[in-house]
């Protein structure tokens, strides 16, 4: 039920209606993250069947996808060393696969474009109409 949930980007199940001698079990459908589904999907199909993420390991990725860091010192290393998780300036990150292309494109923006207008916004202390066709 996770496991389906987090390769489909979807928020997690929503057990609040839960007592002591029933469990209440809400999915919600909308897919969250579009690029962290491809990340997913990619990660897992280069893997050997036997060497598939686990659901706490993918858990842990949707976890850090929602910027959630809570608990995840512990949880993250296996995951750093296979590249998949970034610890940088005191906080994680997915790796550069989660950030490719494609995810950009499903954004709708151009993160190269986007680098030009924050470093043109900082150079400046503002943005204009000229400052922009100056930049691209």
């Amino acid at each position: 039920m996770f496991y389906n949930c987090i390769m489909e980007g979807k928020e997690l199940p929503d057990y609040s209606g839960t007592d002591p001698y029933q469990v209440s079990l809400t999915f919600k459908a909308p897919i969250l993250d579009k690029a962290f589904v491809i990340f997913i999907r990619k990660v897992q199909d280069n893997r050997p069947a036997a060497e598939q993420l686990n659901v706490f390991e993918l858990l842990v990725l949707y976890k850090i996808a929602m910027r959630d860091y809570e608990g995840l010192e512990e949880k993250t290393l296996k995951l750093s060393e296979e590249n998949l998780v970034i610890y940088e300036n005191g906080s994680y990150r997915l790796s550069e696969e989660y950030r490719n292309e494609s995810a950009e494109r499903l954004k709708g923006l151009n993160m190269n474009h986007l680098k030009l207008v924050s470093d043109c916004f900082y150079k400046n202390g503002y943005i204009n109409r000229s400052l922009l066709k100056k930049v691209f």
